[in-house]
């Protein structure tokens, strides 16, 4: 008798490179999510409820201490949440079983899982991106080892009697053009005013803003504003601006006699200085600055840029300081002048700094 031979079937189709690494994602995260099944199913045994309200509360937990880095500033650990938020969904969905005999709606509705899923991290990821000012650093440890590019020094002059004028020099250290910079110069002790003191610029260290159509001077690109913080200790926070690469420029501050404020006039009190002893302080340091071109706006003799006010300063503003420049002037070039409308409170954000020109006729 013959012997029949099986039929030799044809080798399989070799399998494509997408389909080995769908199936290796999704071995891993099938894995991984077990661990992390193991120990929600500890937890709820412990804690005497279900590893699904466990779950929850692990994504609730993420999503608040994510946003809680965010307040705080820890933009790199806020991150982490996302993306330690992003895996365990995905991760969940590429493990979820689906109903039995529908094998098809399973398939689809675990991949529509998967993608809500990395759709919401990359939406958290980009949103942390964008409220991140671009002066901080992604951690504040950063700030233990880094050194600011743009700097104002140095960092704290004294004041020993009044008369006395004190330098600082705003310099640029990077190779890359900076705008907007903000710089916060603090007055102590708070027994003081900013007022006692009168904010200046040569004419040397201004430059052209832009021209005015209505008097012969021309805005200068320094300006300043001062008032109290949040503890009542005396502020002035000067505007420059742009920085060219390693420019460098220079401002005063002047502790005038104590019945004189900020000059209104252009020029500097010209009484002689108390002999007496005050021991007043002043430091300086960067609040905010930024590599992109800030725009100019002019609007009806008003110019105006923008900047931004970092977080934990809480400022609030009462008195304005506009400088000009005019070469033909004497060297005092800033002009000081109470807000309008008052104090203004100054939080968290991007504000316009706006000098207005006074319609004079030529």
């Amino acid at each position: 008798m013959s012997e029949v031979e099986p039929p030799i079937l044809p080798p399989l189709p070799p399998r494509s490179r997408i389909s080995v690494l769908i199936s290796k994602l999704q071995a891993t995260s099938a894995a991984a999510f077990a661990r992390v099944v193991s120990f929600n199913s500890w937890i709820a045994a412990k804690f005497h409820t279900t590893r699904e309200r466990i779950f929850q509360v692990e994504m609730g937990g993420l999503l608040a201490f994510g946003a809680t880095l965010m307040e705080i500033g820890e933009w790199a650990g806020a991150i982490a949440c996302w993306v330690l938020l992003g895996f365990m969904l995905f991760a969940r969905a590429l493990a979820w079983e689906g109903g039995r005999g529908a094998r098809g709606l399973t398939a689809f509705l675990r991949i529509c899982y998967a993608a809500g899923a990395i759709a919401l991290c990359v939406l958290l990821i980009a949103i942390t991106t964008l409220r991140k000012p671009e002066i901080e650093p992604w951690s504040n440890l950063l700030k233990l080892w880094s050194r600011p590019l743009v700097t104002i020094s140095p960092p704290s002059v004294p004041f020993p009697v009044r008369g006395t004028t004190q330098h600082f020099r705003i310099e640029n250290k990077s190779d890359q053009h900076s705008y907007s910079n903000l710089f916060l110069l603090r007055v102590r002790p708070p027994t003081f005013s900013a007022t006692d003191f009168a904010f200046d610029v040569p004419q040397s260290s201004l430059k052209v803003l832009k021209s005015s159509p209505y008097t012969d001077l021309e805005f200068g690109d320094i300006a300043a504003m001062s008032g109290r913080d949040s503890e009542g200790t005396p502020f002035i926070v000067i505007a420059c601006y742009h920085l060219e690469p390693h420019e460098v420029r220079d401002v005063t501050l002047t502790m005038v006699e104590p019945n004189d404020s900020a000059p209104t006039s252009g020029a500097l009190p010209e009484k002689m200085a108390s002999l007496n002893p005050i021991n007043a302080e002043a430091t300086g340091k960067l609040l905010s600055n930024t590599t992109n071109a800030t725009p100019i706006k002019f609007l009806q003799g008003i110019i105006s840029y923008d900047v931004e006010m970092p977080r934990g300063t809480q400022l609030t503003v009462d008195h304005a300081i506009v400088c000009f420049k005019n070469d033909n002037a004497a060297e005092s070039a800033c002009i000081a002048n109470p807000i309008r409308q008052g104090a203004v409170a100054l939080p968290y954000g991007i504000y316009a700094i706006k000098i207005v020109g006074k319609r004079v006729h030529k």
